[in-house]
């Protein structure tokens, strides 16, 4: 794939400018031959891409001109630049390189471009094995728990908060002490632990009836029970 790639960058070239020699690779100093140099700096993913079959890769090619004379360097580039929007594939821009970048590539500042091209590659489909058996699924039983918590006088226990000691949820009650635990599993017994902001004492209740009824919780019995 990429060969093809690199082969069609080079007739693209070779159609703007016949007269000088095409090589892949990085950007060097003129020694006795004018030339292009064509140099794959980077590969970027396709940000946005949501195409399950293919993964797009962006490839950034630098395009640098070397040769004996500032005037042909000159002369190549203007028609790079006068040519570079033609091409359905491959995007030509103006580009520059910081000063380090030059330096780490031991050569002398040069004209140059960007080709951007966005390469597909399709992912791996991996078939799904044959099921041979029906799947065993396995259900947990829910059950609804919802009530009132009400104190020694059987009023209504507000701001009170009943926590579920087999889960991380918690809820505190309402103005009229009722409060919703949501649906728990009822395989086996739930522990609620309940605190209280007016006394700041914390009791213990077993939950074990599971019938989706409503449920009165008072605190009065739970301090007998735990006497």
């Amino acid at each position: 794939m990429i060969n093809q790639i690199n082969e069609q960058i080079k007739l693209w070239l070779k159609d703007i400018v016949s007269d000088i020699e095409i090589r892949f690779c990085s950007p060097k100093d003129y020694v006795d031959t004018n030339q292009i140099n064509i140099y794959l700096s980077s590969l970027e993913p396709v940000m946005g891409n949501t195409n399950p079959s293919f993964m797009q890769i962006k490839l950034k090619y630098l395009i640098t001109i070397c040769c004996a004379s500032d005037e042909q360097v000159h002369s190549i580039a203007y028609r790079l630049l006068e040519s570079g929007s033609g091409h359905p594939l491959f995007t030509m821009v103006p580009d520059r390189l910081s000063d380090d970048y030059w330096r780490a590539l031991k050569v002398k500042p040069q004209p140059l471009f960007s080709i951007t091209y966005v390469l597909e590659i399709p992912r791996q489909q991996r078939d799904a094995p044959f099921v041979k058996e029906p799947p065993n699924i396995v259900t947990t039983p829910m059950s609804h728990i919802y009530g009132t918590v009400l104190d020694a006088k059987d009023k209504p226990v507000s701001r009170c908060r009943l926590e579920l000691q087999s889960q991380n949820r918690s809820v505190l009650t309402d103005y009229q002490g009722r409060f919703d635990l949501g649906q728990v599993s009822s395989a086996s017994s739930s522990i609620i632990n309940i605190y209280t902001r007016s006394d700041k004492r914390n009791y213990t209740y077993v939950f074990d009836k599971f019938d989706g009824k409503e449920v009165t919780i008072s605190l009065e019995k739970l301090e007998n029970n735990n006497a």
